[in-house]
């Protein structure tokens, strides 16, 4: 047995290098001399291959105190940098408009005790910035909101949830929606702002979420959660929620689910809006999607839900499709997690599902397949409630066609825990979907653990760690390698808020020594 341990071992050290060979690694200097600890939240590239970013930077994480706007060139040489503190404000979005910088600030006014949506407006040669003020709420309208400039991750918010102010915008760019959850008496009414590219006011639409369409009444004791919001290059904003019967998170009554999913399509001039039913499978959440001539639905559904102290287990992904002409469910699937998948996972085939997974990312390709990604993440509490540490473990991939069937299905072995609020930008992944192909890059020790049945286990346990790349291909073949450093300085990379650029480019902050830097990796 250890003679074929360390067959394995060797077989896989062999390779390391070859990766190598295949991507470029781009780095800035590194930021000497900046009073504060940074992150990386927003980035853009332009046509140019100009890059635009966003980074706060803060004492602690609970302690931010503004963000850094920068400039750079294709080769990460900074070209213009300039900062804007945190005075009850925080950055919402950050957007490339023909030839402009633009970001989208939310902030409270104490004097006039209003809530605001600001456009900093800037030429992209020179980052000086004019303000435009997009809307205004009276602050009795909404929520109390004292969370300013503090990441909006699930990390940051294990005991928060904000339904307003979500910022998107369209693929074309000509588009920008806000949505606003406002007090309507004992209830709420959603509201939709959506302005063209000159951030001038398209339409804005109020819409009243609660009221039974047969009685025209308000339901009794409504509770909606908000999935998501999403805008098409002609400006038609699309919401999907979750609408719960009585005013309490019951996933089931009577063994069946106790919620519908609502869809809404809403225009200058129309709104329209159907139901999405669920059957006798529990769906946790459903991401919307826009696709070319229809959208799409996607989540994990489970057969059966546990008490208070039993975790769901998720069996499968489940997928609709919506006709944008008729409004109306075109395709509907649920498909159970293949056997590669779960042996993956469990190292032989089992009965089981997965537990506590997060959805990171999912990418449209061609025919209207999805790469979804996402992996097992768990906040712990305390015995007086508060949130005490964050575990990061398997990463998942699946790739689907768009009936919902599996092309394939993936789970790279990670185990990665950290006590909340200590720095963790190191743990998770980071991706590239290149020629549909899938590239997934995280940290872990030069020597991870080989189980019996060959299967690996990364670890990041010590402060010293490498860089790995786990390549999916096409077929579903997976093959991990690792990254030598001397590419990468010795700098501990930030995988965590990796953002992709055009042209399977992937973005990321590291710290070297203490200090950030930038990094592009690219196939």
């Amino acid at each position: 047995m250890k003679h074929y341990l360390l067959f394995l071992f060797l077989l896989f050290f062999l390779g390391l290098k070859a990766q190598d060979s295949n991507l470029e690694i781009i780095k800035s200097k590194v930021f000497k001399n900046e009073k504060y600890k940074t992150s990386l939240v927003f980035a853009k590239e332009d046509t140019n291959g100009d890059i635009f970013l966003v980074r706060n930077y803060f004492i602690g994480y609970a302690k931010p105190k503004g963000y850094h706007i920068q400039h750079f060139d294709k080769d990460l040489n900074l070209l213009k940098t300039t900062s804007i503190p945190i005075k009850r404000s925080e950055i919402r979005g950050l957007f490339l408009i023909e030839n402009k910088i633009v970001l989208i600030e939310f902030r409270y006014i104490q004097k006039e005790k209003r809530y605001a949506f600001v456009a900093y407006i800037s030429s992209k040669g020179e980052i000086n910035f004019t303000e435009k003020e997009l809307l205004s709420i009276d602050r009795e309208k909404i929520q109390i909101y004292d969370h300013y400039g503090v990441r909006k991750e699930v990390e940051f918010n294990a005991n928060r949830v904000y339904k307003f102010g979500q910022v998107v915008s369209s693929k074309n760019d000509e588009f920008i929606a806000i949505n606003l959850y406002l007090k309507k008496g004992e209830n709420e009414q959603y509201n939709i702002h959506v302005f063209n590219k000159n951030l001038e006011l398209e339409y804005h639409k109020s819409i009243d979420l609660f009221v039974n369409e047969t009685t025209g009444e308000i339901d009794d004791d409504p509770l909606l959660i908000h999935q998501n919001l999403e805008i098409d290059s002609k400006g038609r904003t699309y919401v999907l929620t979750k609408h719960y019967k009585k005013n309490r998170i019951d996933e089931k009554k009577k063994g069946q689910p106790n919620y519908t999913y609502e869809l809404f399509k809403i225009s200058k001039n129309n709104l329209e809006k159907f139901s999405i039913k669920i059957e006798d499978l529990f769906i946790g959440g459903l991401k919307l999607l826009i696709l070319d001539d229809k959208l799409s639905c996607v989540g994990f559904y489970s057969d059966e839900l546990g008490g208070y102290f039993k975790r769901k287990q998720l069996k499968g992904i489940v997928r609709f499709n919506i006709d944008l002409n008729t409004f109306s469910i075109s395709s509907k699937s649920y498909k159970p997690f293949p056997k590669q998948f779960l042996f993956d996972k469990y190292g032989k085939e089992v009965d089981k599902g997965i537990y506590g997974f997060i959805l990171r990312d999912i990418e449209v390709l061609k025919n209207d397949e999805l790469v979804l990604l996402g992996e097992e993440f768990s906040i712990y509490y305390n015995e007086y409630g508060g949130p005490s540490g964050l575990s990061f473990k398997d990463i998942f991939a699946f790739k689907i066609d768009k009936s919902g069937n599996f092309i394939w299905a993936r789970s790279i072995n990670k185990d990665q825990s950290r006590a909340y609020f200590k720095p963790f930008e190191h743990y998770s992944f980071s991706s590239i979907i290149n020629n549909e192909d899938s590239y997934l890059f995280f940290n872990a020790e030069k020597n991870n653990k080989i189980l019996k049945d060959g299967r690996i286990i990364y670890k990041t346990d010590k402060k010293v760690h490498q860089l790995f790349v786990s390549h999916i291909d096409n077929s579903g073949n997976l093959n991990t390698k690792m990254i030598f450093k001397d590419l990468y300085s010795n700098t501990s990379l930030g995988v965590r808020f990796g953002i992709q650029l055009k042209d399977n480019k992937l973005l990321l902050e590291g710290l070297y020594n203490e200090e950030p830097q930038l990094f592009i990796i690219s196939l």
